[in-house]
């Protein structure tokens, strides 16, 4: 029959910001590392490598940098607007729209979504696309 009062069970984890580089061995504690420059472990954990930092792509800027316990956080750019989202964060992000020469903008571009044009109403003319101008006789 088996002796179980000498089982022992390793249940060492490493925090934030470090990984496992070593496990647990009897009375031996694990042996935890810190993330090196662009990685981060933002929860505790058993796992043996950090997650790699996200860089921010086209349409986002850095906002907050990667450190070893949190992940980049990225912003929109102004002047574009966000078209996918990741965890709750934009991961894409387009250029707004332009609008063509006889339309204006209706409705300005926000971080979410895209302008929106509207053509002139006659009598009036829009070179630039931004707004319609009354012709003059």
């Amino acid at each position: 029959s088996s002796d179980f009062s000498t089982l022992k069970i390793c249940l060492y984890f490493c925090s934030s910001g470090l990984v496992v580089f070593k496990d647990c061995i009897g009375d031996y504690s694990t042996t935890c590392i810190p993330c090196t420059k662009g990685t981060f472990m933002n929860v505790r954990n058993r796992l043996n490598s950090c997650f790699l930092c996200k860089t921010c792509d086209r349409g986002l800027y850095i906002l907050q940098n990667c450190s070893t316990i949190k992940d980049t956080v990225c912003e929109v750019l102004d002047g574009y607007y966000c078209v996918q989202h990741s965890d709750g964060e934009c991961s894409l992000a387009m250029k707004y729209s332009e609008c063509k020469p006889g339309e204006q903008i209706k409705t300005p571009g926000t971080r979410v979504s895209d302008i929106v044009c509207e053509t002139c109403l006659p009598g009036f003319y829009s070179l630039e696309g931004v707004r319609c101008i009354k012709w003059t006789e």
